[in-house]
């Protein structure tokens, strides 16, 4: 869900839900939600500027907000996948966070901001780090996808989480730590997500037209389509 409201907690940010959708809130929540000391730390500053991004490898959405008015505005970019493309992936990010601050009129105050970022295709400290670096915010914190995923659908609470889109990935966490099955990409792993997906009925189409299998109705219209 997205969120509204925003009560700081020791380092950990809750949002109340509105009705607006689903699913957005969970990298906010993690805005502070780290006992690393190089993770961002929200302030007594009720005015603190927070962005919140969820980047994947279809799109990204950025939240702008502040810690007294909650999120204030959202908005949708294109692919965030750092791994990907990561010159692609950053200007996504900037372009969507740029859009959700002109929209809550904070546009002059981003580079104080605080800033997390969960996103696919952070697969190493120096992907996190590169990132970081490549954005002009006060603070920025740059964490794989799956870190937002967790603390938005349980916070510190031990479950499972079962992450389906461009990739899928299935979550424990217990005692706040936690382990995981797939995500590693979908030429190797991450089955039933939309990439592996469309791995596989391409696959199937070149079998076909090969003469190796038969044809489906909807492997003849893909052959059509793509000759």
């Amino acid at each position: 869900m997205f969120a509204r409201v925003i009560t700081v907690s020791a380092n950990l940010i809750k949002l109340a839900p509105l009705d607006k959708g689903s699913h957005f809130h969970k990298i906010l929540r993690i805005a502070a939600a780290t006992d690393d000391e190089r993770q961002v730390k929200v302030t007594h500053e009720k005015t603190r500027v927070l962005i919140a991004v969820d980047g994947g490898g279809t799109g990204c959405r950025a939240a702008v907000g502040t810690v007294e008015a909650g999120i204030l505005a959202i908005a949708e970019g294109g692919p965030a996948n750092v791994s990907t493309d990561f010159e692609a992936g950053v200007r996504h990010i900037l372009e969507a966070i740029d859009a959700a601050a002109q929209q809550a009129g904070l546009s002059d105050a981003l580079t104080q901001a605080h800033a997390h970022l969960s996103l696919a295709g952070v697969v190493d400290a120096a992907t996190a780090k590169r990132v970081a670096a490549a954005l002009p915010y006060a603070n920025a914190v740059v964490t794989e996808d799956i870190r937002g995923a967790i603390a938005g659908a349980l916070g510190m609470a031990d479950g499972f989480v079962v992450a389906i889109g461009t990739g899928t990935m299935i979550v424990r966490q217990k005692d706040r730590d936690y382990t995981r099955v797939s995500g590693w990409g979908f030429d190797v792993s991450d089955q039933g997500s939309g990439a592996w997906l469309g791995h596989q009925i391409l696959r199937q189409t070149v079998l076909c037209a090969d003469g190796m299998a038969a044809h489906s109705p909807l492997t003849q219209k893909i052959l059509a389509q793509i000759g």
